[in-house]
């Protein structure tokens, strides 16, 4: 599956068969809240079967799925603005250059991470540095509604200063890996957020899947009660400072009842990964990134 401009500059998709035929050219994108925009890239969520599309002018993305008829995408999302700003740092981003869906650690999720630049200081060119990737910012997509902030951004540096990359990949295993390919110097490159120990994802204390009220009991029973230990202990370190203590059950508590200035927990957050923190602390089993 592809996607492209069409002599009008609205999006337009197309399959191909492994032998690079074409089998449907020109799907129309119904109801397109990107017409006449530059595109930065696409990506598909097959946990909820939606196409990820992202606008660079806009700074903004939005989903399509299939139409009945099979023959184009009808769109299942208004343009969805991206944070300019996260609530706990200054500086404008925006720029969306590459997208990348992978699998949420909790029922029901799938964590849409976005490649954005530094927005340039000339408004009148929205499109130069667009693809000089600063960082990748993790947005999950719940069952319903649109996606939120789902953790703190990861702040990159790129050798060579590209300026136009255009795409980007995500894999998981053994540990999180971003891939661009950066078309104005012939280069793809790759990181790796390597971290040590098995993969987990942090929040979720009694390993059930999720984070909700459930958890601060569990970790306050383990903590002052004699309560069963968490089986992964990495994923009750709410704060990541490799101890576990009543400022992880606070943290939690603010996440959980959305206390405002709360930031996200760290990584690993919605998504299975290692910890890149090297600690003391152990994660024997957790089952929900098995």
């Amino acid at each position: 599956m592809w996607l492209g401009l069409s002599p009008a500059r609205d999006f337009e998709a197309a399959r191909t068969t492994a032998e690079g035929t074409v089998l449907a050219a020109g799907l129309p994108l119904i109801r397109n809240p990107f017409l006449q925009d530059q595109i930065g890239d696409m990506a598909y969520d097959a946990r909820h079967d939606l196409f990820w599309v992202s606008a660079i002018n806009r700074n903004a993305v939005g989903s399509f799925r299939r139409a009945d008829d099979g023959r184009g995408f009808i769109a299942a999302s208004e343009a969805l603005a991206l944070p300019t700003t996260l609530p706990w740092e200054t500086g404008t981003w925006g720029l969306p250059c590459g997208l990348a869906v992978v699998p949420g650690a909790y029922a029901g999720t799938s964590i849409l991470y976005v490649a954005m630049g530094q927005v340039p200081d000339n408004a009148d060119f929205p499109q130069l540095g667009a693809g000089y990737v600063k960082r990748l910012v993790p947005l999950v997509v719940p069952q319903s509604g649109p996606p939120a902030v789902a953790g703190m951004p990861i702040d990159l540096e790129l050798a060579t200063g590209s300026a136009a990359l255009r795409g980007m990949a995500i894999g998981t295993r053994p540990a999180l890996t971003a891939f661009f390919a950066a078309q104005d110097v012939a280069h793809c490159y790759e990181i790796r957020l390597q971290g040590e120990g098995p993969r987990f994802a942090r929040g979720d204390v009694n390993s059930d899947g999720a984070i909700n009220v459930a958890d601060t009991p569990f970790l306050l029973a383990y903590l002052f009660s004699s309560g069963p230990a968490p089986t992964c202990l990495d994923a009750a370190d709410i704060n990541d400072n490799g101890a576990l203590n009543l400022s992880d059950v606070v943290a939690l508590l603010r996440y959980v009842f959305g206390i405002q200035g709360q930031t996200p927990l760290a990584v690993p957050y919605y998504l299975c990964n290692t910890d890149p923190t090297a600690d003391s602390l152990s994660c024997a089993a957790y089952a929900p990134c098995q």
